[in-house]
């Protein structure tokens, strides 16, 4: 895979002060962008206009759609540790990844011939992928932070629900899911590193990810794995060598903190 688009494939791998848990209606809300999103995306697509489909999608409608889908201050408050709220948690990421990974993935059906071999298929995707992420910048650079600091949330909140269960609560049913949920972090962290190393993406765009991941690097590092946080850290290396000042800061934050040897209940589930 060409090494400019290889970073986008962990994205579609799918992720304060005590106020309270996102409303019921602030949640319907949530859902109905999601849905209407879909909807936009998927007409968009179907549509038999020439050349850019995307240009189908830059209105005042979908910005605003944008905009309630990153709404960190409605959706992402931290609440009391309910079940309510890790089930909130859960489905608010899992509208936010299908966002971003329709995104992603816009129009590539109709642009790729199944018939390829696997090598030229690959090819063909990774570059349709790199396309659609340099398209949609001023969509990714809310969408995407959004749901970094989703997954975070998330995990905290797992954690804290693992270690409040009685003995023999946490199932094989719970165990696979929360399993599940941690061999994606490592891969989906490690990708939005790449894609900030990326100098074919503006630098605007490139700051949202580093600095969201910077900000998040203590709960993501605290559910990976000890001997999984080795790569994560020469990634970071790497961006930190880029010559950007800022960035350099950034990977800095995210070097100590996956260098740390603390392991949460998550980290340690076998």
């Amino acid at each position: 895979m060409h090494h400019k688009s290889c970073w986008i494939w962990p994205l579609l791998l799918c992720a304060g002060s005590a106020t309270a848990a996102p409303t019921a209606e602030a949640l319907a809300v949530y859902r109905q962008a999601g849905e209407r999103f879909a909807t936009r995306v998927a007409e968009a697509e179907a549509s038999d206009m020439p050349g850019d489909k995307g240009a189908l999608l830059r209105d005042a409608e979908f910005a605003a759609l944008i905009a309630t889908l990153s709404d960190e201050g409605a959706m992402l408050v931290e609440g009391e540790d309910s079940n309510t709220e890790i089930e909130a948690d859960v489905e608010i990421c899992a509208i936010s990844n299908k966002a971003n990974i329709s995104l992603v993935l816009f129009d590539i059906k109709a642009r790729v011939a199944p018939s390829q071999d696997q090598q030229a298929l690959a090819t063909a995707f990774n570059a349709l992928m790199l396309r659609n992420v340099l398209q949609f910048q001023d969509e990714f650079i809310s969408l995407q932070p959004f749901l970094f600091r989703c997954l975070a949330k998330q995990m905290r909140g797992l954690e804290r629900f693992i270690v409040s269960l009685p003995p023999g609560q946490f199932n094989d049913v719970r165990r696979r899911g929360v399993l599940g949920l941690r061999k994606s972090v490592p891969m989906i962290f490690y990708g939005g590193l790449m894609g900030a190393r990326e100098t074919v993406f503006r630098e605007d765009y490139r700051d949202s990810l580093l600095s969201t991941l910077a900000e998040n690097a203590d709960a993501y590092a605290a559910v990976i794995p000890l001997s999984e946080r080795k790569k994560i850290m020469e990634m970071a290396a790497r961006v930190a060598s880029s010559g950007n000042a800022r960035f350099g800061v950034y990977a800095a934050q995210i070097e100590k903190a996956f260098r740390s040897e603390a392991c949460s209940a998550i980290c340690a589930l076998e």
